[in-house]
């Protein structure tokens, strides 16, 4: 997997990709989250890229559960450290909400994703874009 060293932001495309040939990818999931949670990224700034991409792992995985939690936090990161391009994070949490039927959540989530959509934003993508 990956060593105790601080994960750069190619690190963290790398583990991204990685998990979309593995057997596992929860494990690769796993890893991202420990990482932003053992304070093992380079820049705190790209705590919310890790979690939405642990989220998108989950999320094909049908772990829609696990995956809204970590948008949550995802975006949560990304409105706290990153670099305020926070509109993807919160379209991805809406559209899971949606899925999870939980539309009278996802009322606020739900303008986010029109935002990146009239934006051209990645808002029907399965991936996060840096």
């Amino acid at each position: 997997m990956v060593s105790a060293q601080a994960l750069t932001v190619d690190d963290l495309e790398r583990l991204g990709n990685d998990a979309l040939g593995v057997e596992d990818p929860l494990a690769i999931a796993t890893e991202l989250v420990a990482a932003v949670e053992q304070h093992r990224l380079d820049d705190r700034a790209d705590e919310g890229f890790a979690l939405l991409l642990a989220a998108e792992i989950n999320e094909r995985a049908g772990n829609l559960e696990a995956a809204l939690e970590l948008s949550g936090r995802g975006v949560e990161a990304e409105r706290e450290h990153g670099d305020g391009r926070a509109a993807y994070p919160e379209a991805f949490h809406a559209e899971l909400l949606l899925r999870l039927g939980r539309e009278g959540v996802a009322g606020g989530a739900r303008t986010a994703r029109e935002f990146a959509r009239s934006r051209g934003g990645p808002a029907n993508s399965t991936s996060m874009c840096r």
